[in-house]
């Protein structure tokens, strides 16, 4: 079963050597070790239960399972690129705002926080039904907000409530969930 935490992740990886079709290649765009992709397709790979590339001296090349996998992670990409060029226009942020609000839509963690918060309206409930600490879930929320440079909700007395921005996010959270859920089929 492939998790939307460490799903998500796994599959910015899928997406570079998919386009690349090589793991050294992968490894210099996305800034990171021959070693750890390799681990993560191979993670991926025994989540949903087959190989999703053919190996070879030519590198790799998608399979037909990987082919199928690849429309859903393009979707799942396509729906994070919208939701940051989204919050990019209503803010009018620059490049940096829209690649860390990009980054951010392949953080599972992250969408399960903001999507918690946004429905129960209570960082200490939304870190309760996560199962981390309310400290911990405030820093990441900060680091958030710190990320896409605005408030993501408004603090209230009684609760939290969710900006447009925030309620933007989580709706393509949702569907980028639908879309990782619908992989394995």
């Amino acid at each position: 079963m492939i998790g939307p935490d460490a799903g998500l992740t796994h599959l910015r990886v899928f997406l570079s050597v998919a386009d690349t079709g090589s793991i050294a290649k992968s490894s210099g765009d996305i800034l990171k070790a021959s070693s750890a992709i390799t681990r993560s397709i191979r993670e991926l790979e025994n989540a949903l239960g087959a190989a999703l590339f053919e190996r070879g001296p030519r590198g790799m090349l998608l399979n037909a399972y990987g082919e199928t996998v690849l429309r859903r992670a393009a979707r799942i990409q396509d729906q994070a690129e919208q939701a940051a060029d989204e919050l990019g226009r209503s803010k009018g942020a620059g490049t940096i705002a829209r690649n860390v609000v990009a980054g951010l839509m392949f953080s599972g963690r992250k969408l399960r926080l903001l999507e918690q918060l946004t429905e129960l309206a209570s960082l200490s409930a939304a870190a309760a039904r996560l199962g981390v600490t309310q400290a911990g879930a405030s820093m990441a929320l900060a680091r958030i907000e710190a990320g896409v440079g605005q408030p993501l909700f408004h603090r209230l007395p009684k609760g939290m409530a969710p900006t447009d921005a925030v309620r933007k996010l989580v709706a393509a959270g949702k569907r980028i969930f639908a879309e990782l859920r619908h992989m394995e089929a």
